[in-house]
């Protein structure tokens, strides 16, 4: 059985291009893809980071549809 690791990257949705962000406190980055945001499956979730997560459903789609976000290979 494979086993699982941290990546310490971040995937996040936006309207517009937003240069990859790296994390003050950590070595992880943030990197930003632009989409149309308003036609992804949303749920509504509140944090410290702002609001809205996607499905897992929509996550795996967009994630399987699109391997190379991240800088990782499989």
């Amino acid at each position: 059985m494979r086993g699982f690791r941290a990546l310490a990257v971040a995937v996040v949705a936006a309207a517009r291009h937003r240069p990859t962000s790296r994390v003050a406190d950590r070595e992880a980055s943030v990197l930003f893809v632009r989409r149309r945001v308003a036609a992804l499956d949303v749920q509504r979730h509140t944090s410290e980071l702002g609001q809205g997560v996607t499905t897992v459903e929509q996550t795996v789609l967009g994630l399987a549809a699109r391997t190379e976000l991240g800088g990782l290979s499989y």
